[in-house]
């Protein structure tokens, strides 16, 4: 026998309060279309008796791997750092939480909670305290609206052998993040910074 309608439900519980037996409810329910058994009319009115409702039992399911604070573990630490690995990810659970889940399963939860594998994107590297300074910079010369027509550019910077990830992770609906890298895998001197030469001062000592 199927699962028993709503309708069917409401029947039986008027019908066994009207005092028919199971065998009459059974008839009863054949008349009005609805096949059922002795032993689902029965089973039903049992458990109507001990919950007092004609809704189905809720159901358990299976414990989850992973509970909403584990989750929420591992988008945190996505969020210190893009370019976490499963394993990584594995071994932090396990130290930090306790935890000894499977990697697939945590890249099932990262995807979840909308982290995707991407390529990364790099750009040059500026230290802190140059970041307000070339700020200052930019902002002075789009007030005066320069356009470095008088200014030769030169200098020096020394790039150290480093390695960088291809990949990182970036969450859904965020903006990709720049990565700061060196340009050259190896430690060199390489004619870089900004210095401004005024062509005045060129044609005053008859240079140009």
């Amino acid at each position: 026998m199927g699962k028993l309608s709503q309708y069917a439900r409401n029947r039986i519980i008027s019908l066994h309060m009207a005092n028919n037996s199971i065998v009459g409810i059974v008839k009863i329910l054949e008349e009005d279309g609805i096949k059922t058994s002795r032993n689902s009319v029965s089973s039903f009115i049992a458990r109507y008796r001990r919950t007092g409702s004609i809704d189905d039992a809720q159901r358990s399911g299976r414990k989850p791997l992973l509970r909403e604070d584990d989750k929420n573990f591992i988008d945190e630490k996505m969020r210190e750092n893009d370019e976490l690995t499963s394993w990584e990810l594995q071994k932090l659970l396990h130290d930090e939480r306790q935890v000894t889940i499977s990697t697939s399963t945590i890249r099932n939860a990262r995807r979840k909670l909308g982290w995707k594998h991407e390529k990364a994107r790099y750009c040059q590297l500026i230290r802190d305290k140059n970041k307000t300074k070339r700020l200052v910079f930019c902002l002075k010369a789009m007030k005066e609206k320069d356009n470095f027509e008088d200014a030769i550019f030169t200098g020096e910077t020394s790039v150290e052998i480093q390695q960088y990830t291809r990949y990182c992770f970036r969450k859904n609906g965020s903006v990709p993040k720049r990565k700061g890298r060196p340009k050259h895998p190896l430690k060199v001197s390489i004619l870089k910074n900004k210095i401004f030469l005024l062509l005045n001062i060129l044609v005053s000592k008859k240079i140009l």
